[in-house]
């Protein structure tokens, strides 16, 4: 009778899934030939060897040509879709091949190999075959601060010990499913082949009692025990899967969001995004800030003169261009339009702040930009006010309204620097 574990077919699967390079006839040959010597040093004759692999290189050969798809990354939502089929189909496979010489090389009983090929096969296949597809995946120990679906899981795998039965084994399944909304596709898979693992290995041994009285009287319980843990092991996967898909949906939600696709720089409500991690470290206690707003001089007029694309050339350009002016300290982002803002923690004092803003005019109009296979002269208007300039607002207003009135202010200076010429700034200083 077969071993109650036989990882090897499922690595294979894995391995050969997770890199497609390897998954080739010549690695496949490679692989059948070495099993088939193995066996056969482990005393099998070599007709015996070479039957009884047959059997296992089909699974892998099935499992892996019915998985793997060369546009999935990693265990993905898709892929899970085809993971159960895919290993049920090639434990079918297994099984119809290697019963025949279950019977004729060890005596076995037809129907017991099979099923014995087919169970062990299709367990195997769902606790080994995820944890190598998922090993690539997102994993940090601070996600264990959250022990509760850890102990409830401990807890229900001790009643189902105790009660004993073929049912209890679906005693863990709640507090699995617990576990993949808690916690990462890695770690879920790995709970879950560890969980599966230990009922199949009671089992085997008799620690784990699973009631046998059932109408296919023929069916041991061991078997019954590993398509139970397929049938369990595959539940908190697909929640895992699923919630991955939705966090990664929800990811790029939030980036499109926050960022200016365009320039690259945060948007209006990514600059509030980008406060929220940032506020701790950089802002003291009195609030002292100040927000600096820069116009793009006649935009509309490149625009209409040499077209959109050329303007958004002008923009990715500026935007480049700020970014090399300003430390990381700095949150740079793209107001709207051809206005752009940017806060600092470092220039807090209106003498300070205007040295900065005059330091980024006079840089902008030094240097043409390349737009329209030409070079276009561009200048830029600046407006800027500090907490210090109004501490009426800092010392009793929320940080966001503090940030919104210092915009209203800086806007209100902005358009003054428009009204005194362009290619200004105000305040000037004293």
């Amino acid at each position: 009778m077969l071993a109650s574990f036989w990882p090897v077919n499922a690595v294979l699967t894995g391995v050969f899934i997770r890199h497609r390079a390897m998954f080739t006839w010549r690695n496949i040959l490679l692989s059948y030939i070495t099993l088939a010597l193995l066996d056969y040093y482990n005393g099998l004759s070599m007709a015996g060897a070479l039957l009884m692999n047959i059997a296992n290189i089909l699974f892998v050969v099935v499992a892996a040509f019915y998985i793997y798809k060369q546009e999935d990354a990693g265990l993905t939502l898709p892929m899970m879709t085809r993971l159960f089929p895919g290993i049920f189909l090639a434990s079918l496979c297994c099984a119809t091949a290697g019963a025949p010489a279950s019977v004729h090389y060890f005596g076995d009983i037809f129907h017991i190999a099979w099923l014995a090929w087919f169970s062990e096969q299709l367990s195997t296949g769902m606790l080994i075959i995820p944890v190598i597809l998922a090993s690539g995946s997102k994993f940090s120990l601070r996600e264990f601060k959250n022990c509760l679906p850890l102990l409830a899981l401990m807890l229900s795998a001790s009643c189902a010990f105790m009660v004993g039965g073929g049912a209890s084994l679906t005693f863990t399944l709640p507090a699995l499913i617990w576990c993949a909304m808690s916690y990462s596709l890695l770690t879920t898979v790995m709970i879950s082949s560890l969980v599966g693992l230990s009922q199949i290995i009671l089992v085997s041994i008799n620690l784990f009692a699973v009631d046998n009285s059932h109408i296919l009287s023929f069916v041991d319980s061991i078997t019954v025990t590993r398509v139970a843990v397929a049938a369990m092991a595959i539940s908190p996967v697909i929640c895992a899967c699923k919630l991955l898909g939705l966090s990664e949906r929800f990811d790029k939600v939030t980036v499109r969001a926050n960022f200016d696709t365009l320039t690259r720089l945060y948007s209006r409500s990514g600059l509030f995004a980008r406060l929220e991690q940032f506020k701790n470290k950089a802002i003291s206690a009195e609030n002292i800030m100040s927000i600096i707003l820069i116009d793009l001089d006649y935009f509309k007029r490149i625009n209409d003169t040499y077209g959109h694309l050329a303007g958004d050339e002008v923009l990715r350009e500026f935007s480049e261009r700020l970014r090399s002016y300003m430390n990381e300290s700095n949150i740079i982002c793209r107001a709207g339009g051809e206005e752009f803002l940017i806060l600092t923690f470092d220039e807090t004092t209106h003498d300070q702040c205007y040295r900065l803003a005059e330091e980024i005019r006079l840089k902008v109009c030094s240097r043409p930009f390349q737009a329209a296979n030409r070079s276009l002269d561009v200048t830029v208007s600046i407006g800027f006010a500090t907490s210090l300039m109004f501490p009426e607002i800092a010392e009793t207003s929320p940080l966001r309204e503090i940030i919104d009135r210092l915009i209203s202010h800086a806007d209100e200076n902005l358009y003054q620097a428009k009204r005194d010429g362009r290619n200004k700034t105000s305040p000037v200083m004293a």
